[in-house]
């Protein structure tokens, strides 16, 4: 399906109108005839015609129509392909305008998306998402800005000198395609090049967990870091750490919520936190911190039974000397009141090293 950007002043749409009929009047008709309705339409509305027809999903992702919305849309600037399995043609260049193209839960050939990686040069915001066909991809685009990134390959940004936003959070299960996925960033050296100029990183679970082999060089723009885990494990504390003294100017911290369920394995009681730091990040610049608390339930106690791990909550409490503002959100429970105060004396266990920061527990 390819979605062209349209505009809001116009009337409503046909794929609005025959929406709200709530009918699929199309699915029953032979192939040529639907590619002949879709040449009468404007390039815009055949582009948004989800028309509710399973038939129509595969016609819009037509060689032939890509084709044809190229050679009438020279000027298009907004780009979205969904749901579609597109042929191994070796070129974008009739799209050499576009600056914004998202792909989503598509096959793309390599040779397809390779071409875009490396020849859509006025390209600015990209997001793969869900995609397959290919394991890893060389950007080499001097205007890219945005890069999204939730399918199971990995990046290598080379000649891309503009890089704000980067978020890599694929995901999959299985210890098979972790190993894969770890191989490939390994063998790829994901974090060199010009992926270290970056603004704002978001690294899922599944990155996380495969970055304990991967040189990281200094991120010296990054302000904003999000990973996808809470570092309770070996594992996941030794990269977070080596994210935080690796990000001098980092201002904004955020742990977001983890698929991964929790368990006594992923927790290691220790001093890890104790023998960290300092790092620049939190002495001059470490601003704001939000962060998902899991609950660990221990595997030898009652399934019922659970604690919160909050040794890296106190490092940062303790190191951080700007820090003005910390949320820490945990999982809604009935016991939701009394588990806040336990939280809450559990941090003012430890002296806080901003006199400014205001805790708020949700």
């Amino acid at each position: 399906m390819i979605k062209p950007k349209r505009s809001s002043k116009k009337g409503k749409s046909t794929s609005a109108i025959i929406e709200r009929c709530n009918s699929d009047r199309l699915s029953g008709l032979p192939q040529p005839i639907i590619h002949l309705i879709l040449s009468f339409l404007p390039i815009k509305e055949a582009g948004f015609s989800n028309i509710r027809t399973l038939k129509l999903k595969g016609c819009i992702g037509d060689i032939k129509l890509l084709q044809d919305i190229a050679s009438n849309s020279p000027f298009l600037e907004t780009l979205e392909i969904c749901d579609s399995v597109l042929p191994p043609f070796s070129t974008f260049g009739e799209f050499c305008r576009v600056k914004y193209l998202y792909l989503r839960n598509c096959k793309l050939p390599k040779t397809f998306i390779q071409s875009i990686a490396t020849k859509s040069t006025l390209l600015e915001h990209l997001l793969i998402d869900g995609c397959y066909g290919f394991e890893h991809l060389e950007v080499c685009l001097p205007n890219l800005v945005v890069l999204h990134v939730t399918s199971k390959v990995t990046i290598h940004l080379m000649n891309t000198p503009r890089p704000e936003e980067i978020t890599l959070s694929p995901y999959f299960s299985g210890l098979q395609y972790q190993t894969n996925y770890n191989w490939q960033l390994f063998k790829h050296d994901v974090f060199r090049g010009d992926v270290v100029r970056v603004k704002t990183l978001s690294l899922g679970s599944r990155v996380m967990l495969g970055l304990s082999s991967v040189g990281l060089f200094q991120f010296y723009n990054l302000s904003k870091l999000v990973v996808g885990v809470y570092p309770s494990g070996g594992m996941e504390r030794n990269i977070v750490s080596k994210l935080l003294s690796r990000s001098p100017h980092l201002k904004i911290l955020i742990i977001a919520d983890d698929p991964i369920k929790y368990s006594y394995c992923y927790y290691e009681s220790d001093s890890f936190w104790e023998t960290e730091g300092p790092f620049d990040c939190l002495n001059d610049h470490l601003e704001t911190i939000h962060i998902s608390l899991p609950r660990i339930y221990p595997l030898d106690e009652a399934s019922t039974r659970h604690f919160y791990d909050t040794d890296f909550v106190k490092f940062l409490l303790v190191n951080s000397l700007v820090l003005k503002k910390m949320k820490i959100s945990v999982t809604p429970t009935k016991y939701m009141k009394e588990e806040r105060k336990v939280i809450m004396r559990d941090l003012r266990q430890v002296e806080w090293a901003s006199s400014q920061v205001e805790l708020i527990i949700s």
